[in-house]
C-alpha cells in the first residue's frame, strides 16, 4: 500500500503573497518539505509507470526525430521550471527563459523539418513566455 501526506496551500481571493510566505515558513519550520513535482498523481505513480519514450539522436533516426527529441527535452525543462518560477526559486526565471529560447530557436532553425503551420504560433507563445517582445523577423 502506498501512503503519503500532503498539504497544499494556495492564495484565495483576498490572500496576499506575504501571508502565503508566512504559512510556508511555518510549515517548513514544522518539518514539511516542498514537493519536487507539481503533479500529485505523477508523484504517486512515478515508480509504477515506465518513463515516457522519445526518439533519440543518432541510430539512423530521421532528422525530424532528432529535432523533436530536442524540442521534447526543452518542453520537459519548461515543465520542471514552471512550479519553481511560481515559487520565485533562485535562477528559475533564467532557466525557463533559456529553455524557451532553445525551443523557439530550434523551431525557427528547423522549419524545413517541422510544419510551420503548427509551430509558428508556438514560437510566438514561447517568445511571450520568455518575456521577450515580438519580433517581425521569422
Amino acid at each position: 500500500m502506498t501512503r503519503w501526506a500532503e498539504i497544499e496551500v494556495e492564495l484565495a481571493e483576498h490572500g496576499t503573497v506575504e501571508v502565503l510566505e508566512r504559512i510556508e515558513q511555518a510549515l517548513l519550520a514544522a518539518g514539511a518539505s516542498r514537493a519536487e513535482s507539481w503533479s500529485k498523481l505523477g508523484r504517486m505513480l512515478a515508480e509504477r509507470l515506465p518513463p515516457p519514450t522519445r526518439p533519440g539522436a543518432g541510430n539512423g533516426r530521421a532528422a525530424a526525430d532528432v529535432v523533436l527529441a530536442y524540442v521534447g527535452e526543452q518542453a520537459d525543462a519548461i515543465r520542471v521550471t514552471d512550479p519553481l518560477v511560481r515559487r520565485n526559486a533562485p535562477d528559475s526565471v533564467h532557466a525557463m527563459r533559456v529553455a524557451c529560447r532553445r525551443m523557439r530557436s530550434t523551431m525557427q532553425s528547423f522549419r524545413v523539418v517541422l510544419e510551420r503551420d503548427l509551430t509558428d504560433h508556438l514560437v510566438d507563445e514561447l517568445r511571450w513566455l520568455a518575456g521577450q517582445r515580438s519580433s517581425s523577423t521569422r
